[in-house]
């Protein structure tokens, strides 16, 4: 814990803090996805293991979580958010009670008119899709995965601005040189 320091109030590394003092909360809401990505927990620790453990959350466990927490992320370790046949509805809630949402996605299989309407029913917070190397390349980490669909998404989402998020552009440089 060499690095651990306490973030006093004046520092100025807490602006990149800015979550302290919320009630916030990481939620794998399912345990369904399409992709087969080499690193992701699905092929490292239940390999072969079908089904994967875990549920669907419902709405109504959804609900009482976002009664209670100020920012909920939504990331899947085991699954991918879009996957959840519930998440127009999860989006909907946080918008209602003005609650925080980020959701993090790499899977592409939802028909681009589900991702319009989720990125217009978003309130607070944004989107984060991950994207391995340019598009056309993506699905050789993100085995499955159309990476140009996803970019297009990202792209709308970005355009939404404020309610769909930024667009962050960070490459795994292999095989993009």
């Amino acid at each position: 814990m060499k690095k651990a320091r306490l973030l006093r109030r004046n520092d100025p590394l807490k602006k990149d803090f800015i979550l302290l003092g919320k009630k916030n909360i990481n939620l794998d809401i399912g345990n369904l996805c399409t992709l087969e990505c080499p690193k992701c927990a699905r092929q490292t620790n239940f390999k072969g293991i079908r089904p994967v453990p875990g549920h669907i959350m419902t709405v109504s466990e959804f609900t009482k979580i976002a009664d209670y927490f100020t920012k909920i992320s939504l990331c899947g370790q085991i699954s991918d958010p879009i996957f959840n046949p519930n998440l127009l509805e999860f989006i909907k809630i946080c918008k209602n009670k003005d609650k925080h949402l980020m959701i993090h996605s790499a899977a592409s299989h939802k028909p681009m008119h589900w991702y319009e309407e989720a990125i217009a029913e978003h309130g607070k917070g944004g989107w984060t899709f991950g994207i391995d190397g340019l598009p056309k390349d993506s699905h050789i980490h993100r085995v499955h995965q159309n990476g140009e669909k996803l970019w297009k998404v990202a792209k709308k989402a970005a355009k939404a601005g404020p309610r769909g998020g930024r667009l962050f552009w960070r490459t795994n440089l292999n095989g993009c040189a």
